[in-house]
């Protein structure tokens, strides 16, 4: 449902209506590479738990066909005035990568939602 309104509709051209599929993929991706290389029982604990799995499936169902708008990461030119969510994301995400590995990506997921509803709150 979500890649066919997204192929219909022409309103994402600068950002994207809900969250975009690749993004949810590497979020769900995350959690089994979480469990084979980060060495904490209690997050295993958690990740295993089936009520987290269903949170998550419907949440993951929900932010791929909800009216939320979140900032793309095409640039029209490399100005850091008119790029500055774009590059304080990428900064930020590669950041967290290099300090919390897998475990990152669910962070990233979650900063790349709270920044863009952030920046369209101010850009009002």
């Amino acid at each position: 449902y979500r890649l066919a309104k997204f192929n219909i509709d022409e309103n994402q051209a600068t950002s994207f209506i809900g969250l975009p599929t690749p993004a949810n993929a590497l979020f769900i991706l995350s959690l089994p590479l979480i469990l084979l290389n980060q060495a904490n029982d209690y997050l295993n604990a958690i990740i295993l738990n089936p009520w987290f799995l269903v949170i998550i499936t419907i949440l993951s169902s929900y932010l791929l066909n909800s009216r939320i708008e979140l900032f793309a990461l095409k640039f029209k030119n490399w100005s850091f005035k008119d790029n500055a969510l774009r590059y304080i994301f990428i900064i930020v995400s590669l950041v967290l990568l290099l300090t919390m590995k897998f475990l990152a990506v669910p962070a990233i997921v979650f900063f790349y939602i709270v920044s863009s509803m952030v920046y369209k709150i101010g850009d009002r």
